[in-house]
């Protein structure tokens, strides 16, 4: 791929890994507030698209969305560094679920002990997607925590690992066995870590790219402040990621 065509893929990646997050908690919200009854402490974002949702299809689109732009984003970040390349695998098998989620719509409730194929599908789907996710941010931190240009995101990202593991570990023991009724506030308390590592990374992806934000400081991970690296060239950043450097 030239250098100018990779540079602007990755923007877009990045675009994609910022929009994606905030647009699907944007109807999440919205369709959780429109349909009467609907508690978001106890019920599970899956059941906005269950067969009995009042707004199934929009649910259902807002997945697919999400899905692509995952997919997308992922896949800057590979062509960015191939440094990222096994995050980029499990992130991308998270984007390819929730985009399958879409076709899967589950049964009132979305139990895990539902007896319809479907149902079945959409539990295990979940069910890898989640566990991929708890993972992604251990290998991101693995394989960043040598780049200089990302050691202090690095950083950050361990501490995400090491805070939604323990929830996802809670979450799946709630809601098989259904021992409390929380499961939709721990669900969005871990889909929230996931968001804000992405838009996070996306960040510090623009911020390579020379691109500044309001607000922004010379901080990496929070940062626009490029440094040596050049921003015209994804082969340089590339290149200068790949050497490896003591930890911070």
């Amino acid at each position: 791929m030239k250098p100018a065509l990779r540079a602007r893929f990755v923007t877009l990646s990045a675009a994609a890994g910022i929009i994606g997050p905030i647009l699907f908690a944007i109807i999440v919200i919205a369709l959780g507030y429109l349909w009467t009854g609907y508690d978001p402490l106890t019920q599970t974002i899956s059941e906005l698209g269950a067969t009995n949702a009042p707004y199934m299809g929009i649910q259902a689109l807002n997945f697919a969305i999400l899905g692509i732009l995952t997919i997308i984003f992922v896949i800057g970040l590979a062509i960015h560094s191939g440094l990222f390349r096994s995050t980029a695998i499990v992130v991308g098998m998270y984007g390819l679920g929730t985009l399958l989620v879409a076709f899967l719509p589950c049964d009132p409730g979305c139990s895990f002990r539902g007896s319809s194929v479907v149902q079945v599908a959409h539990g295990l789907d979940a069910l890898i997607s989640f566990i991929g996710l708890a993972i992604a941010r251990l290998l991101f931190w693995r394989s960043s925590r040598t780049a200089s240009s990302w050691t202090k995101t690095s950083v950050w990202s361990l501490r995400v690992a090491i805070g939604s593991i323990p929830l996802l570990c809670a979450y799946l023991a709630i809601t098989i066995l259904a021992s409390l009724p929380y499961t939709g506030l721990l669900q969005r308390i871990f889909f929230g870590l996931l968001f804000a590592w992405m838009i996070v990374i996306a960040l510090r992806l623009f911020s390579l790219r020379g691109i500044r934000f309001p607000g922004s400081s010379g901080e990496d991970a929070h940062t626009t402040t490029v440094g040596s690296v050049h921003p015209s060239s994804s082969d340089n950043l590339g290149r200068s990621e790949t050497s490896p450097k003591e930890p911070a």
